[in-house]
């Protein structure tokens, strides 16, 4: 292989990491995957996946509670957070955002964009927790 190859590969390897350039599938995840992070609520478990959004990732970050099911589920494209859904119970919200501003009519309800990112970056902290093999829910 010629050298010039070589750099070319090591720059396709570098800018398609694991972790992005399998982001979208993240979309599409049942539950938390064995590396989730955890964090805990009010007694509860609750896991983090993907821990680390880069610059460029595009997909899907969820916090499900210790019952499988997902609380949150943040939606990026480049890095950018462009949607915002919370569960709770029977309960849904949906929230647009568009370069880091609300892009819908019930604003009022929806959190603000810093605020939105900032929540799942205080869950995906490293914990030194415990989960009992009972409670945890990662696969």
């Amino acid at each position: 292989m010629t050298t010039r190859f070589m750099v070319l590969l090591l720059l396709l390897v570098g800018w398609f990491s694991p972790s992005e350039s399998h982001a979208q599938d993240n979309c599409a995840l049942e539950g938390p995957p064995k590396d989730a992070a955890v964090s805990e609520n009010h007694g509860l478990f609750l896991f983090v996946f993907p821990t680390m959004i880069g610059p460029s990732y595009t997909g899907c970050q969820t916090i499900w509670d210790e019952r499988g099911n997902a609380q949150t589920i943040r939606t990026y494209s480049k890095g950018m957070l462009v949607k915002f859904e919370m569960h709770v119970g029977s309960e849904g919200m949906v929230c647009l955002y568009d370069n880091g501003q609300p892009a819908q009519s019930n604003i009022e309800m929806c959190p603000v964009y810093s605020d939105a990112v900032r929540n799942a970056t205080i869950y995906s902290r490293p914990t030194k927790l415990i989960v009992p093999p009972e409670r945890d829910i990662r696969r």
